[in-house]
């Protein structure tokens, strides 16, 4: 039997489907693609470590996921929802990584 997910959770790149199962019951879903360096800057780590798996953003954002998830499930419709998401982001980038990782090869 599948382990259900998470609150809220991201997914990281597989090279095979998933399918996903939400319980039958009413969700919301708000989901974005990051290029490899936005991923590595937001989340303070490379997107090889996520690779095929799927991760509580608790896990990753502690007490931040707690505030976001929050703020919008509060906010009023869908404009509002990618303001505070564009907020999050914003704010993740100026605390992330000042230079690119460097590329092998």
């Amino acid at each position: 039997m599948a382990k259900p997910l998470p609150d809220a959770w991201l997914g990281g790149l597989s090279d095979r489907y998933a399918v996903v199962g939400f319980g039958g019951g009413p969700y919301a879903s708000l989901d974005i693609e990051l290029t490899p360096l936005g991923a590595h800057r937001i989340l303070g780590m490379p997107l090889s470590e996520l690779h095929a798996r799927c991760v509580a953003l608790e896990d990753l954002f502690g007490d931040e996921r707690r505030r976001l998830t929050g703020r919008l499930r509060e906010s009023a419709d869908w404009d509002a929802r990618f303001d505070v998401l564009e907020r999050f982001l914003l704010a993740r980038l100026r605390l992330g990584l000042r230079r690119p990782p460097r590329c092998s090869g």
